[in-house]
């Protein structure tokens, strides 16, 4: 009895002791970061710390504190870039929904476009939105007024290393402590261990964070998955209006299975695509259609995969322009007259509908895995399409999670495989809603940290 009251009282202080310290080191490359703001900027004047010193001064009602009308958050979020914005939106739209005031703090110039879209459909009442300061001098204990803080995954700058700590409940969403070196590793831990809370990834990272940390580990909980779930049964107006057109004109023309489609396809993969199609009359002589959606659509990107695609002339390759609205493509698709016994390519350029386009294609490759790594895969699994990827697969959390689910995802392992259009490959069907209510679950015990005192 006297050594459980002994290590009842000594862990708290451990703990205690090991936080001060980290808050002493956070101030110390703070005050360092500072230092090489002011050489970069004002003395050197760099123009890459010129641009980011614009894109962090900007000013608007939600960028304001919720201290200037007395008020206060029910909690503050980090995100860094698109990725870690797509794996929280849900849950900020649920806590909006209710009428839950919060902040949100970004790193990435790359989601100023997206977080003007999130402001258009929220009131400044219960939303703050601020840009992450890194070189400019500014409060962010100051700004923050909730008594937690929940960040995405990473980006562990001292300023907001400093914030969470200053918070009640510091939590880190989609932890895990994959890392591509030890002294990465070791840094990495050293940071997990600030958090008063941790929400692994995966089960994986359930099992590895629990084994090298003390910290209060939950359940996994994919937010995503809810996110893919919602954005593919109920699309947005814009989207389900080009949605319907393409179904009723194009999509329906086909069987599910004679449906491919190649998403976020890079440029290299262009030569693994081109000799895949020329291989598919002789495998499937009847109607197919092929929908691929570059990741890069700029005009050049268009301009290559456009001369690659007409040379195959079985195919009668369409494409659909960046920007055409519903009625552009039901005009392109009335001249083309299709009946299904056609094989057809559409090149689509078309921005911001390739989540709700998954459920209507069996079959589809996602790019990338012959690059830095694959795209989302959850996207596809939410629709029940058969997936396809390159080897780089290491650092998809999506798709670690896709497998522990007993999901079969073919891993083509060269570039001079031609096995895409296969369609004898198909993954068994998965309860995909068991796994979304699981998540629905989890989401309300992650309310439940926010709610419960410190």
């Amino acid at each position: 009895m006297k050594n459980i009251v002994f290590w009842c009282h000594i862990v708290p202080m451990k703990l205690s002791l090991y936080i001060n310290d980290m808050l002493l080191i956070f101030k110390i490359l703070h005050f360092l970061q500072c230092i090489f703001s002011f050489v970069a900027c004002d003395i050197l004047k760099l123009p890459l710390t010129r641009s980011r010193l614009e894109f962090e001064d900007y000013k608007d009602e939600y960028a304001q504190s919720f201290h200037n009308s007395h008020d206060s958050a029910y909690a503050t979020f980090h995100v860094s870039s698109e990725g870690e914005f797509a794996q929280i939106v849900y849950f900020l739209e649920h806590l909006l929904k209710n009428q839950k005031k919060i902040e949100l703090i970004y790193t990435s110039p790359s989601l100023k476009r997206r977080m003007r879209r999130f402001k258009d459909d929220h009131s400044c009442e219960f939303l703050r939105i601020i840009r992450l300061p890194i070189l400019k001098r500014f409060h962010l204990n100051k700004w923050s007024t909730s008594d937690s803080l929940i960040m995405v995954r990473y980006d562990f700058f001292p300023t907001l290393m400093i914030l969470g700590l200053s918070k009640k409940k510091f939590i880190l969403y989609s932890a895990s402590l994959k890392s591509s070196s030890v002294v990465s590793r070791f840094i990495k831990i050293a940071h997990l261990r600030c958090f008063t809370h941790l929400i692994p990834a995966t089960k994986n990272d359930l099992k590895e964070l629990k084994g090298t940390l003390r910290n209060d580990v939950s359940s996994p909980l994919d937010l995503r998955v809810l996110e893919i779930n919602s954005r593919q049964r109920s699309p947005s107006k814009g989207a389900i209006q080009i949605l319907n057109t393409m179904d009723e004109m194009l999509f329906s023309k086909f069987s599910h299975q004679d449906r491919f489609l190649f998403s976020q396809v890079w440029d290299y993969e262009e030569g693994l695509l081109n000799r895949t199609i020329e291989q598919s009359c002789e495998k499937m002589p009847g109607g197919q259609l092929i929908y691929m959606a570059p990741h890069n659509i700029s005009d050049e990107n268009k301009t290559l995969f456009k001369s690659q695609l007409s040379k195959h002339k079985d195919f009668q390759l369409v494409v659909f322009e960046k920007g055409m609205s519903h009625i552009e493509i039901e005009s392109v698709l009335t001249r083309l007259n299709i009946k299904g016994t056609e094989k057809i390519i559409i090149l689509s350029m078309v921005p911001g509908i390739l989540c709700e386009l998954y459920p209507y294609f069996a079959h589809c490759y996602v790019g990338g895995g012959f690059g830095k790594g694959i795209h989302s895969v959850l996207e596809p699994f939410v629709a029940n399409s058969s997936i396809q990827v390159g080897p780089k697969v290491q650092r998809s959390t999506e798709y670690e999670t896709i497998k522990s689910l007993g999901v079969e995802v073919k891993i083509i392992d060269s570039l001079q495989d031609v096995v895409l259009l296969d369609p004898s490959f198909s993954h068994e069907s998965v309860d995909v809603s068991d796994y979304i209510r699981h998540n629905k679950e989890s989401m309300s015990a992650f309310e439940e940290v926010l709610k419960r005192d410190a």
